[in-house]
């Protein structure tokens, strides 16, 4: 009941903040003063209309809510969920163009995407990413995340400056948004596939680092309009350096802190309290790296790794339990206001088409990921003693999809002449990459494998997920080593809470259930898997 009334507040607040944020554009600043007006409803718009409005949205959440549960109920892959939550937005904006209302009337600002809908999808997937996989390849999900966003925004952005289509400035800014993959159908799919675990932890954790890394990008390229200094090629990579490795420290520096306070600080019999201070600590480190002119998303990435590896240890039963499903919910909300949005804009938006700045941008976003995935593998694969496949290259190739990071982004560019003609250009890749290569990825995958089992278990095993949060080190490398025998112990707690049953009683109470259930139940039979002294995993 407690994690229902948790998760249930989460998605009520986000709600809120979502409709409030349609009033920013009832702000207007006279131009013969410096006095900000103070925002009055027109006389036309009654209480039942604003009502309608407020319906509006939030009958989009819960259709979306609803589609999704479907789509894992009868194990739709076929149809990336995005692609619904796009076409929901797209007929509430039907709606709103029949009704006339063709000026934009739920707009979001640039603050509002950047403040508040980004860090929760951001953390969460260092939160909840399975790292014992992700460090096992980390040097070359690092090299395609780094290295291979780098070289698809030279290729984009270089490829719109030559052909004149965009000022140098605006290229560059439009290539390291339109940067940010989004592959989300991919690894929904994979989690329950029978595919090379390589290929899931390759997919995934570059996914993860490629949004941070095209994020600082986009900040750094954006900073240029305003520091002249930094227009240079050296200054650029400068910023780019020292945000990066800034925002890291931040991050890191904070989920440690944060680590040890649980440790010594006796939370665990007010689960309410410790929760409300994991959620505070969490977002005060985006903050932070915001106001030392860092980058906030990254700082909060790194955030939710350490804070996963560490500090999860440190909470009680109730508190562990509540953060994913939290997290989780927070994350799914802002996505499909992400997407809603996105559809949303297909119609309400003031679109500047420009089709041959489209069509080749389409082109220079393949040659980019080509450019990204297979000449990174190059070198990868005469490092490697196990080198990659062009199976699984050509996958990494095609799971490029572009959708809510780069959409957001797009929103929170420069307003210049050429603002409109960028948004409405990454709102048709985003749709053409979400539909055409979110809707083949199944397709693909059963061709390139066949054996190829998918199992939907991406909505009911949430604590298969936790206990991959934390995996065994031991032997990987000499950092793994080390981590476990003196860094663990010094940021985690030594004595098991008494709030947390040991692994063996959940295993017998588990297994006693089991024994005493009838055998027209054997579907909900709960399966128990061990994965350390620390954790169980329930089905």
């Amino acid at each position: 009941m407690n994690k229902k009334l948790v998760t249930s507040l989460i998605v009520l607040l986000a709600l809120i903040v979502f409709i409030n944020c349609q009033n920013d554009t009832d702000v207007t600043i006279p131009t013969n003063t410096t006095t900000t007006a103070i925002p009055i409803a027109p006389p036309q718009q009654s209480e039942t209309e604003e009502s309608l409005d407020y319906l509006y949205m939030i009958s989009t959440l819960f259709l979306t809510i609803f589609l999704t549960f479907f789509f894992h109920k009868f194990n739709i892959k076929y149809l990336p969920e995005s692609v619904v939550t796009i076409f929901v937005g797209a007929v509430l904006g039907a709606i709103l163009v029949i009704q006339g209302r063709k000026v934009i009337e739920f707009k979001l600002n640039s603050n509002t995407f950047y403040l508040l809908l980004l860090p929760p999808i951001i953390f969460e997937s260092g939160y909840n990413l399975k790292k014992k996989d992700f460090f096992i390849n980390f040097g070359s999900i690092l090299s395609y995340a780094v290295i291979g966003t780098l070289i698809s925004t030279i290729v984009i952005g270089l490829g719109l400056t030559i052909t004149l289509r965009l000022p140098p400035l605006d290229s560059f800014v439009f290539a390291s948004l339109i940067s940010a993959t989004d592959p989300v159908a991919v690894v929904a799919v994979m989690q329950g596939a029978n595919v090379d675990t390589t290929l899931k932890a390759l997919v995934c954790g570059e996914s993860v680092l490629n949004d941070a890394v095209a994020i600082v990008l986009f900040r750094t390229f954006v900073e240029s309009y305003e520091e002249t200094a930094k227009h240079s090629l050296f200054g650029v990579i400068g910023s780019f350096i020292i945000t990066f490795f800034g925002s890291i420290i931040i991050g890191a520096v904070t989920g440690f802190m944060t680590s040890l306070v649980f440790k010594h600080l006796n939370f665990k019999k007010t689960p309410a309290l410790e929760f409300s201070f994991l959620m505070i600590t969490c977002y005060t480190t985006f903050l932070i790296g915001e106001g030392l002119e860092m980058s906030g998303i990254l700082a909060i990435l790194t955030n939710g790794i350490v804070t996963s590896h560490y500090t999860h240890y440190n909470l009680s039963s109730s508190s562990k339990t509540a953060a994913h499903l939290c997290f989780k919910t927070m994350a799914f909300v802002c996505e499909t206001i992400v997407f809603v949005y996105l559809g949303l804009a297909i119609f309400t938006f003031h679109h500047e088409f420009d089709f041959f700045l489209i069509l080749l941008s389409v082109i220079l976003i393949f040659l980019g990921r080509a450019a990204n995935v297979f000449s990174v593998s190059y070198v990868l694969n005469h490092i490697n003693t196990s080198p990659l496949s062009f199976k699984t290259q050509f996958v990494m190739f095609f799971s490029g999809l572009r959708g809510a990071i780069a959409f957001s982004l797009s929103l929170t560019t420069v307003k210049n002449d050429n603002h409109n003609k960028i948004i409405t250009t990454t709102l048709f890749i985003c749709l053409f990459t979400t539909i055409i290569l979110g809707g083949g990825t199944t397709p693909l995958l059963k061709y390139l494998y066949n054996d190829l089992d998918i199992e939907d278990n991406s909505a009911e095993n949430v604590d298969a997920e936790l206990t991959e949060i934390t995996p065994q080190l031991n032997g990987l490398n000499l950092l793994a080593t080390v981590d476990d025998q003196y860094v663990q112990p010094f940021f985690r707690s030594q004595i098991q809470s008494p709030m947390v049953p040991s692994p063996r009683t959940m295993y017998s109470e588990v297994k006693e259930q089991e024994s005493s259930s009838d055998d027209d139940d054997k579907d909900e039979k709960i399966s128990i898997k061990i994965t350390d002294t620390s954790r169980v995993n329930l089905d």
